[in-house]
């Protein structure tokens, strides 16, 4: 179990390493929002009728709740970090 732990800490250490504005803008903006907004509109273009207004949404929220989301992750990362690095630092009793 401990070398999965070090596996995600080692992980996110090296993520971390490249910035936040990459992860979040990278991961979650782009990756997420951008992809699957374009997936949106491309399924509603040739599968459904489309909407200019809601492709128009669609291109706004996705990417929105895209760096939501990558904001929250790495908050949530960086603290879960910060608590271990200090545990990890501390010497066995």
């Amino acid at each position: 179990m401990d070398d999965l732990l070090d596996f995600s800490f080692e992980k996110w250490a090296k993520i971390r390493s490249k910035g936040r504005n990459r992860f979040v803008w990278i991961r979650y903006v782009l990756v997420f929002g951008v992809f699957f907004a374009s997936l949106l509109i491309i399924g509603d273009i040739f599968l459904f009728t489309w909407h200019p207004i809601k492709a128009l949404t669609t291109a706004v929220i996705f990417p929105l709740v895209g760096y939501i989301g990558g904001t929250l992750t790495w908050r949530k990362n960086e603290s879960i970090y910060s608590r271990d690095s200090e545990a990890r630092d501390q010497p066995d009793a």
